[in-house]
C-alpha cells in the first residue's frame, strides 16, 4: 500500500488519493537514508499521479490519471509499458487501496462520505458502495492491523479514529499523533504487515512503527522541502519507505503582476498582496519600536528575494513552512553578512498579517528574528495561490 501526501498548500491528503504536485522527475529509495537508489520519469509534468501495487507483486508502481482515465505501469521505470482503463467521472476524488486482500491495490471513488468500491483495474461499475465518515474530513487508507485489507482512519488535526473494517461504525481505536498541521504519511515501515504514521516537517521525517503517541522511531532528512512526498514498497521487500516527486520548473515569474505577458494574476490579488507586505513590514517595525528597537530599513534586494520566495511557495503550493533553499546564496548576493528568514502561510480571501504576527511572536525562534538587535534590514513578500492560500516571507538582514 502506498502513500501519497499533500503537496504544498494543501493540507495533508489523504494516503491512497493522489501523489499531488507537479513534474515527471520521481525520486525513490529502498532505504532510510538520504540518497535515492532508484530514478525515472513518468507521464507528463502536469499529470494526476498514483502509486499503487497493480499486479500483486509486492512492488509499487505509478499510476496517470487524465480525466476518467487511467494508465499504469508495473515497473519504476522511463518508459515502462503502460495499460488503460477508464473509472468513475472525470471530477471524482480517487483512492487506491487493497479493498479485499488480494494483494493488488484498486480504485475506490469519493463522494463525499460515500465511497465507491471498485477491486479490478478495468471498465466498469462499483462491486461495493459504502459510507464512512463525515464529507469533510481528511481519510487516510491502509491496513492497521495486519489483516491484508485495507481501510480507513479519519484524521480530524491530530486525533486518528482508525477503523478495521470496511463498515460503518464507530472507530476502532482513537490515537493523538503529532501536530494538528502536520502533513501526515502513512506506511508498513518495519515490514510488519501493520501501517501506521510519519510525520513530515519540511524535508525531515518522523516515522513510528506503531500507531501510538510518543516519539519516533526513525527520524531522516530525505530529498527537498518544495518536493512532494509519498511512500510505498518499491523493492518488494514488504516494508515501505520514500518516494518524492519533484516539481517542474518554475516559471521566472511566479505570480504575474507585472501587468503584461501570459498568466497575469488577477489585478485584485496584486492589490491585495501588495496591501499585505505593507501591513507585515509595520507590524514587524511596530514589534520592534515595542522593544525600543530600531525600524528596520527596507531593502530592495532583500524585498526581491522575499517576493520572489513568496510567489514560489504560492505556485508550488509548499508548506507554510518551508524555507527558502537559496537563502544563503541569495543573501549573500544581496551583501548580506548576517541574515535570518521566517515563513508563514494562512487562508482566507485576504492577508491575515496580524494572525501571522501573533504566530511569529508565539514561537521563540522568530520572535527572536523579529527582535534581533543585530539585524538592519529586511525585504517582505506577501503571495497568494489565487485559491484562498496565502504566503508571506520576511527576510532579515545585516551589512
Amino acid at each position: 500500500m502506498t502513500t501519497p501526501l499533500a503537496a504544498g498548500g494543501s493540507e495533508a491528503r489523504a494516503e491512497g488519493s493522489e501523489v499531488g504536485g507537479s513534474g515527471d522527475l520521481y525520486f525513490l529509495n529502498d532505504r532510510f537514508t538520504s540518497e535515492a537508489n532508484i530514478q525515472f520519469r513518468f507521464g507528463r509534468e502536469d499529470d494526476q499521479v498514483y502509486f499503487g501495487d497493480w499486479d500483486g507483486d509486492g512492488r509499487d508502481t505509478p499510476m496517470l490519471r487524465r480525466g476518467a482515465t487511467f494508465q499504469y505501469a508495473n515497473a519504476n521505470a522511463t518508459g515502462a509499458p503502460l495499460q488503460s482503463f477508464i473509472y468513475g467521472r472525470a471530477d471524482d476524488v480517487v483512492m487506491v487501496g487493497d479493498w479485499n486482500g488480494d494483494g493488488r491495490d484498486t480504485l475506490a471513488v469519493r463522494r463525499g462520505g460515500q465511497f465507491h468500491i471498485r477491486n479490478v483495474l478495468a471498465n466498469g461499475a462499483a462491486d461495493e458502495v459504502i459510507y464512512y465518515g463525515r464529507p469533510t474530513d481528511n481519510v487516510l487508507v491502509g491496513d492497521w492491523n495486519g489483516d491484508g485489507f485495507d481501510t480507513f482512519a479519519v484524521r480530524r488535526g491530530a486525533e486518528y479514529h482508525v477503523r478495521n473494517s470496511m463498515t460503518s461504525g464507530p472507530a476502532d481505536l482513537i490515537v493523538h499523533y503529532g501536530r494538528a498541521d502536520d502533513r501526515v504519511l502513512v506506511g508498513d515501515w518495519d515490514g510488519d504487515g501493520r501501517d501506521s504514521f510519519a510525520v513530515r516537517r519540511q524535508a525531515t521525517y518522523y516515522i513510528a512503527n506503531e500507531i501510538r503517541p510518543g516519539q519516533a522511531d526513525i527520524v531522516l532528512i530525505y530529498g527537498r522541502a518544495a518536493d512532494v512526498a509519498f511512500s510505498g514498497d518499491w523493492n518488494g521487500d514488504g516494508a515501505d519507505t520514500l518516494g518524492v516527486r519533484r516539481v517542474a520548473a518554475m516559471p521566472s515569474d511566479p505570480v504575474n503582476c507585472s501587468g503584461y505577458g501570459q498568466d497575469q494574476a488577477d489585478p485584485a490579488v496584486c492589490r491585495a498582496m501588495s496591501e499585505g507586505s505593507s501591513a507585515v513590514l509595520a507590524l514587524v517595525n511596530e514589534e520592534r519600536a515595542a522593544r525600543d528597537l530600531p525600524a528596520l530599513h527596507v531593502d530592495p534586494c532583500l524585498q526581491d528575494v522575499a517576493q520572489r520566495w513568496s510567489e514560489s511557495m504560492a505556485w508550488l503550493e509548499t508548506s507554510g513552512g518551508a524555507h527558502n533553499p537559496q537563502l544563503d546564496a541569495d543573501m549573500r548576493a544581496c551583501g548580506m553578512r548576517g541574515w535570518a528568514e521566517n515563513v508563514a502561510s494562512s487562508g482566507g480571501n485576504s492577508p491575515a498579517a496580524r494572525v501571522v504576527m501573533d504566530r511569529w511572536l508565539a514561537s521563540s525562534a522568530h520572535y527572536a528574528n523579529l527582535t534581533s538587535a543585530n539585524m538592519t534590514h529586511v525585504g517582505v513578500g506577501v503571495a497568494s495561490t489565487g485559491n484562498g492560500r496565502w504566503y508571506y516571507v520576511v527576510d532579515f538582514g545585516r551589512r
